[in-house]
């Protein structure tokens, strides 16, 4: 799935894809790190799920947009 999602992403958006995590925990780390402008989060993602990921991120990075979305 984050393999479609990038790649529609990059072909039809003008969005930069700057990092993929396989869960909440290293989507925490990653945003830490690279400060993106938006997150795509899934509400059930492993070690960590997207809600909580999200409620982390905005503590210390309160700019960020998220989208949240679940299959």
């Amino acid at each position: 799935m984050r393999r479609s999602l990038r790649s529609w992403i990059e072909q039809e958006s003008d969005w930069q894809v700057c990092g993929e995590a396989e869960d909440g925990r290293v989507a925490v780390d990653k945003v830490k790190e690279l400060l993106p402008d938006i997150v795509i989060l899934d509400l059930q993602m492993p070690v960590m799920n997207g809600l909580e990921a999200a409620r982390q991120i905005t503590l210390f990075s309160p700019g960020t947009a998220m989208v949240m979305f679940t299959m």
